[in-house]
């Protein structure tokens, strides 16, 4: 199970000890007191502060559960990162309404898998009180254990490192401007810049290009500034002939400072190598593979060579190689300059990443690349991920994408994962049934009344019948002697999560359907929670033992499929509870995630 269950530790042994773990106490209720008092204190000071709110993991379980609480009216806008209380009720059955791109909540900005249901603990419900309509936003990480149907901890504390932070203040500086308009006139008026832009410049160092390398390092230097200034990222990546032998080097990644970009380009080495065709498949390759692309960002190569490249490359790289790894960074979009009589050979590698080609030999050729790359038009897929069964009817929708100038654009879709776009001049959302099995990537295309473009890309996987959800059912306990129990239960699934009062102590191999446990002096929470490779999470179950303990455990059999041909999700005042927890979808919580929490306020006196 590829980067799940990172942080568990080792297979668990036959017998299990209780140890040192501890319930969430009072963390949450404290926190919510604590908000309430801070923003109590503050508008009773300042009448007119109104505030934007934000939380990460219990941090967002806080603000979670105190909206209804709040005056919304004081609230501008509301991010959640991880909360293990999200509620998204696209993401329930055996096919959710959510992996064939239905019924999406208005506030799911960031959630990669569409079988994304509860959360950690649960849900709240309504998650999106009244008065909160297009002021609340949620970021989930694609197998983040606590909001997902992963098992990644790994993904869970890297929302700093995947730029989603980023990504939520750029959501919130446009609900800013709204409130406060005349506080944002003397900001950027690009259109582009309400994108952020992540641009890799690719430069060929071989001998060759030492006449091309000082102008166009500076022209790379322009426009690397203007990406930055709007809030964008840039990097710097060199090549030669990897048979010199020379390997790609970064020599500047996204996180990179203007001023060292500029250092950089200043100081581009000039190495071995003559006139033969250059490593770039490999260079482009190993630039997207190794550089830290941003969520949510326009992405782009800038390569700059004088010479044409191996197919396949030394290395082995060929070009559906790129091609490929483009798609499914959601996509990376080249951009080649060269010699007019290389155009032809490039052709293919921009055409198939959704690039251009540009003349090495005209400097004004920057200004084009400028203006394709940074005006070109903003697309926005409604999934990055869409999965059913043969048969199924899949609704993507591309409508809020959007012009630099704000006029009308065009569609072409791309449904069968072929690189070719087959729908031409089609409508922004569409909807298409496949008869066979399928796994690759559909793609759309917007082109603007100038002629700019911009793609996106979604992975799409039909299987020929449903998948089988990994469960926990039959589970039971016998006290063996005092403070000593025995686990019994069933299951189809590869692993087994094992939760104690909440804290994740490690996992059993599926085989393993029984074990010990000791050291138990009161009343102890057992959660056993099942994971497949293809699923993710499915149906566990719940036990509670030990001194003062209530709860009968009563066997139970597999529940039936909810799959309909057409799902019916719940909506937002589906205030439902969840089912027994003798049966109920559990994710622990991760350890040593802390708890954040922050407010940040503006007034307007």
């Amino acid at each position: 199970m590829s980067d799940s269950f990172a942080g568990f530790g080792n297979l668990l042994g036959a017998y299990l000890s209780r140890g040192e773990f501890f319930n969430f106490g009072n963390s949450v209720k404290e926190g919510i007191g604590e908000l309430r008092a801070y923003l109590h204190t503050t508008s009773s000071a300042c009448p007119k502060t109104k505030y934007v709110l934000g939380g990460y993991s219990q941090g967002a379980m806080v603000l979670s559960r105190s909206l209804d609480q709040l005056d919304s009216e004081r609230i501008i806008y509301v991010a959640t990162f991880g909360d293990p209380k999200l509620y998204l009720p696209e993401g329930k059955g055996m096919i959710p309404p959510a992996c064939l791109g239905k019924s999406h909540s208005d506030y799911r900005v960031y959630v990669p898998d569409c079988r994304a249901y509860e959360g950690v603990l649960g849900s709240y419900r309504p998650y999106q009180p009244a008065g909160y309509k297009n002021k609340l936003g949620v970021w989930c990480n694609q197998k983040d254990i606590m909001c997902s149907s992963g098992a990644s901890i790994e993904d869970h504390t890297s929302y700093t490192s995947e730029g989603l932070y980023y990504n939520a203040a750029r959501e919130i500086k446009t609900h800013l401007k709204r409130e406060f308009p005349d506080a944002f006139t003397s900001g950027s008026s690009k259109p582009w810049a309400s994108v952020a832009h992540n641009i890799a410049f690719v430069f060929d160092t071989t001998v060759s290009m030492v006449n091309y390398l000082k102008a166009h390092s500076q022209a790379a230097d322009e426009l690397s500034k203007q990406v930055t200034s709007e809030g964008g990222s840039a990097a710097i990546v060199e090549f030669r002939d990897l048979d010199d032998p020379y390997n790609p080097q970064i020599l500047c990644g996204f996180s990179c400072s203007q001023s060292e970009i500029s250092a950089k380009l200043k100081q581009l080495p000039i190495g071995d190598g003559g006139d033969d065709e250059e490593s770039a498949l490999s260079a482009l390759l190993y630039a997207m593979n190794h550089l830290d692309w941003q969520v949510g960002a326009t992405k782009s190569i800038v390569l700059v060579t004088d010479d044409e490249y191996l197919s396949p490359d030394r290395d082995g790289t060929i070009l559906s190689d790129v091609v490929q790894r483009s798609l499914e960074i959601d996509p990376v979009n080249v951009y080649v300059l060269t010699r007019q009589q290389f155009h032809d050979s490039y052709n293919d590698l921009t055409s198939q990443t959704n690039g251009a080609l540009y003349n090495i030999n005209d400097l004004n050729e920057w200004s084009n690349l400028s203006d394709d790359l940074l005006y070109r038009p903003r697309v926005e897929l409604n999934a990055t991920e869409f999965s059913g069964i043969v048969g199924d009817t899949f609704h993507f929708d591309a409508g809020r994408s959007a012009a630099s100038d704000g006029g009308n654009l065009r569609y072409d879709w791309d449904l069968d994962g072929d690189g070719k776009f087959e729908v031409l001049n089609g409508p922004a959302q569409i909807t298409h049934s496949y008869h066979q099995p399928f796994s690759g990537y559909i793609q759309v295309k917007a082109t603007d009344n100038a002629r700019r473009f911009s793609t996106m890309s979604a992975k799409l996987t039909i299987l020929s019948s449903p998948p089988i959800m990994p469960e926990v059912y039959d589970a039971d306990y016998e006290e063996l002697y005092e403070g000593t129990y025995r686990i019994r239960y069933h299951t189809n699934a590869e692993r087994i999560l094992v939760a104690i009062d909440d804290s994740p102590v490690g996992y059993y191999d599926g085989t393993t359907q029984n074990f010990t446990i000791d050291n138990i002096a009161a009343e102890t929470k057992l959660q056993l929670i099942p994971y497949s490779s293809k699923i993710g999470r499915g149906i566990g179950a719940e036990l509670v033992f030990g001194r003062n303990a209530n709860f009968n455990p009563q066997p139970t059999t597999p529940p039936q499929s909810d799959r309909v041909d057409d799902p019916k999700v719940p909506t937002e005042s589906d205030n439902t509870p969840p089912v027994s927890p003798a049966l109920n979808k559990i994710v622990p919580k991760a350890p040593n995630t802390g708890v954040a929490r922050f407010a940040f306020t503006f007034a307007s006196y």
